[in-house]
């Protein structure tokens, strides 16, 4: 065997067990030769033998089998008929085979060579990890401490210490980390969740879920950045157009601001979606129909929207050939300012179109005289086309359906005319005529052959659209005819036989809009734009166009795109409200003016309860950030009211704000539904949320930083200014039950800091538990006038009162040290002692007289103050 480790079987390193093996084999193989060519020899000798002795074919075949059986019984192993490879690998499957049971001598021996081709030594990997397991057995173990070795019991009690310390923060750090995870799990399904809901609507790109990481505050990078100059620029003139409609101004032209501003951006994407768009929805003619469906499927606007959808890209490619053209002036030859014809001219030379075989050629140095009549038209000017073909032709029959054609406004010609350009282009000039442009030029007139994309003329997607806008017809006999192609039928190829995958739309998107938009899919348009990062931001504007010109199809399904029941088929809703208030969720800590601006716009709205969706925006606004003072303004403690940005927009902020209050109430957000009542100027709403707030707290420990002492905050500011400046309070009885509330929280405040004397002079003034017998009736009278927030604080009040009373008796007790034996002309002590017990039966008295339920409890601990005080 080669000394080389790769050896001559193109194996590496077998293992020492396959390579005995293969010895074995080898061996048992030359032995096997060995005999083999003896016995052939010794045949070879025999059929010599016989054939000189003229032996029989039986007699050949006997020894031949009596050879074979030599052969055999002289082998120690049966014959082996593989080569070494094959030998290897059966020697490698019997292997596999022993250890499969036994998993970790696999493993080890995986780990052995892993490791020894890093350079390591397995044998001595043990060794390294010892000091390792001798410094935790060091840490975990304890020395056995005698009962009076003091030094190693103090020792093994510092360790316990520290054990138990790391252990614990152990625990307190996994669950504080558990904690974090869960919370930014929930923040991270919250954000998303709507991202869901309008993303499923049939489009073929996945749902991309945002994973950028989120700061501590739990605001997105997105929401901590400022505002892109795109952005600025857009919301600069939304703000604008804004202050126009809340001040009652003449409307500024806001497609046209945008486009403006599209074009200040810089952004040349923006620049041509923007262009698209003014060309088709500005300055359409006005249309009195009442539903915005019916003036979307209305012949009028399918007709104005083809018409302008036409010279939009007419117009457009007018101008790349004339770019086309003096880019490539050596070319050409042209001098000075050409007219349309030699421009064209110009054309067809740069493309080589005259050296296409087939194209029919006019009189003289005419050149291909049907390409340029479609070049004539594809550029908008069919009186050229006319002009040129009169020239070169003269009067003829295509000529006049031309004329007719452009009298008709290049919308088609009539039925019968129609029909006999369909019959002459099916019986002489689809299978038989050679020239493309002329087949073109008759599908184009006679809209005919429309399932044939002419490859040889069409080659860009502009030419496409143009070619199928100019053979659509809006024909009610047609829609069920497949040689026709109707605007519904149009819609339906651009959006789902081709789709955002035949466009490659993610990497174009502007092309996708382009074709979406000027076959008037305009909502499928703008949530494909929405889709889009780089392009979201127009896309929104464009919605916002739209909707302010009566020509945006909403709805208020939870989804973006939805197909209505109802509709016709191919007309598609946007939620239009989704769209804004998700843009002025992501802008509104930045700028809350411009998400304000853009949150107006949802003013003409309302959901399926009737509800006006600005409000309903607002007031989610508001419950994000929570800001009152900035949206709505303030209160001051004179009662002046600071306005807020709402009203400094212009905008009645009252109803925004009672709206609020109302969602926070009834979200068991009290405190909040406190502060924008009373700054709505509903003082009755107000006290009715304040008195149940302050019912549940009166009696709590008034702890730094606690619900209760903010809720006091609160109370006592609203106290004091109703006090200075009583409102209109239709409930009079709501008004004193507040004050009365008030009153017992700084009762409470006074007991829970063991100022017990004053405590009982506000008991006493208040007069709602009777001190003195001849109080009692009057209290039980007074009773039931009280509301259900006061009574259910009655109980706590006179077990306070009672503690209160109990703890100055015992400490009057205890500085005088009397035997309470009554006496006239006694000390003033004694005589306040006697005070004391008078006023703790008459509370007990009082509580045995009123028509209320208290715990066994509250009787069990007045009783064990009574006796104590006798």
């Amino acid at each position: 065997r080669p000394s080389n480790p790769k050896n001559n079987t193109g194996l590496v390193d077998a293992s020492p067990t396959v390579r005995k093996f293969v010895c074995e084999c080898e061996r048992v193989r030359v032995r096997e030769l060995s005999v083999t060519k003896a016995s052939v020899h010794q045949t070879v000798g025999k059929l010599g033998t016989m054939e000189a002795e003229e032996v029989g074919f039986g007699d050949i075949l006997q020894q031949a089998e009596q050879l074979n059986s030599e052969i055999d019984s002289n082998t120690e192993l049966p014959r082996v008929h593989r080569n070494l490879r094959q030998v290897l690998e059966a020697g490698q499957q019997l292997l596999n085979r022993t250890i499969q049971d036994v998993s970790q001598v696999n493993a080890e021996t995986k780990a052995s060579v892993f490791l020894g081709s890093k350079g390591l030594d397995m044998s001595r990997f043990a060794e390294k990890l010892d000091p390792f397991y001798m410094t935790r057995g060091r840490i975990e173990t304890m020395e056995t401490a005698g009962e009076l070795d003091i030094e190693r019991y103090l020792k093994n009690e510092r360790k316990n210490v520290q054990l138990a310390l790391v252990d614990r923060s152990s625990k307190q750090l996994l669950r504080q980390l558990e904690e974090t995870v869960w919370e930014t799990l929930e923040t991270d399904w919250k954000s998303e969740k709507e991202d869901i809901l309008g993303s499923i609507t049939g489009s073929l790109r996945p749902v991309e879920f945002d994973l950028r990481q989120k700061s501590r505050s739990g605001l997105k990078a997105e929401d901590v950045s400022l505002l892109s100059k795109t952005e600025v620029t857009y919301a600069h003139e939304i703000d604008n157009y804004n202050k126009a409609v809340i001040r009652g101004l003449q409307r500024p032209n806001l497609i046209e601001r945008l486009q403006v501003a599209a074009k200040n951006s810089g952004d040349k994407n923006s620049e041509e979606l923007w262009e698209t768009v003014v060309s088709i929805v500005s300055n359409l003619p006005y249309d009195p129909t009442p539903t915005v469906v019916e003036r979307r499927t209305s012949s009028k606007f399918v007709k104005a929207l083809l018409s302008r959808a036409k010279k939009f890209l007419e117009k457009n490619f007018f101008l790349k050939l004339q770019q086309e053209v003096w880019s490539n002036v050596g070319k050409t030859q042209l001098g000075g300012s050409p007219a349309i014809i030699p421009l064209i001219k110009g054309f067809v030379a740069i493309k080589g179109i005259r050296s296409t075989p087939g194209l029919e050629e006019g009189p003289g140095d005419s050149g291909a005289i049907w390409a340029i009549i479609y070049y004539c038209i594809r550029c908008g000017r069919i009186n050229e086309a006319i002009n040129f073909m009169r020239d070169c032709l003269g009067p003829n029959e295509f000529l006049d359906m031309m004329e007719e054609y452009m009298r008709n406004d290049c919308e088609g010609l009539s039925k019968d005319q129609e029909y006999k350009v369909r019959l002459e282009y099916r019986r002489v000039l689809k299978n038989n005529c050679q020239d493309p442009y002329k087949k073109i030029l008759y599908c184009i007139l006679g809209a005919c052959d429309v399932e044939d994309d002419h490859p040889d003329v069409i080659s860009r997607l502009d030419d496409y659209l143009w070619l199928k806008l100019s053979q659509i017809r809006d024909d009610a006999q047609s829609r069920f005819n497949s040689d026709f192609l109707t605007y519904e039928g149009f819609q339906h190829i651009i959006s789902e036989k081709c789709g955002e995958t035949y466009f490659d739309a993610f990497r174009q998107p502007l092309v996708y809009f382009e074709a979406l938009f000027l076959t008037g899919q305009f909502e499928a348009g703008i949530e494909f734009l929405s889709r889009v990062a780089s392009m979201k931001v127009h896309g929104i504007h464009v919605a916002i166009v739209l909707n302010e010109l009566n020509f945006l199809l909403t709805t208020e399904s939870k989804c973006l795109l939805t197909h209505a029941e109802g509709d016709p088929p191919g007309v598609k809703r946007i939620n239009f409200c989704h769209l804004i208030s998700k843009y002025a969720k992501v802008i509104q800590n930045n700028a809350p003016r411009e998400a304000l601006n853009y949150m107006y716009f949802l003013r003409n709205l309302t959901d399926e309860d009737g509800t006006n969706l600005f409000a309903v925006c607002v007031s989610e606004l508001v419950m994000d950030n929570r800001d009152f003072n900035l949206l709505f303004g303030y209160i001051s403690s004179d009662g002046c009211r600071t306005p807020g940005l709402l009203e400094s927009m212009g905008i009645a902020a009252g109803p925004i704000i009672e709206y609020c209050a109302s969602e926070s109430e009834n979200n068991g957000l009290l405190e909040d539904a406190v502060t924008l009542y009373d700054l709505a100027s509903k003082p009755d709403q107000a006290l009715k949320v304040l008195i149940r707030l302050v019912a549940l707290n009166v009696t709590k420990n008034p702890l730094p930083d606690s619900p209760r002492l903010r809720i006091q905050r609160l109370a006592l500011s609203i106290a004091e200014r109703y006090h200075r400046s009583p409102p209109n309070v239709l409930n009079k009885s709501a008004s004193s039950t507040f004050f009365i509330l008030v009153d017992l929280m700084t009762f409470f405040d006074e007991y829970h800091a063991q100022r017990y004397d004053n405590a009982l002079l506000i008991i006493e003034r208040m007069k709602i538990i009777p001190l003195y017998k001849e109080e009692i009736e009057p209290a039980v009278s007074n009773f039931h006038l009280y509301s259900d927030e006061i009574r259910m604080n009655i109980p706590d009040l006179i077990v306070a009162t009672m503690e209160a009373l109990h703890t100055k008796f015992k400490k009057l007790k205890a500085e005088t040290k009397t035997s309470f034996i009554p006496s006239e002309g006694g000390h003033p002590e004694v005589q306040y002692l006697l005070d004391i017990k008078e006023k703790v039966r008459t509370i007990i008295t009082y509580c045995g007289m009123i028509p209320y339920f208290m715990t066994s409890d509250v009787y069990s601990k007045l009783l064990h103050m009574e006796v104590q005080i006798g």
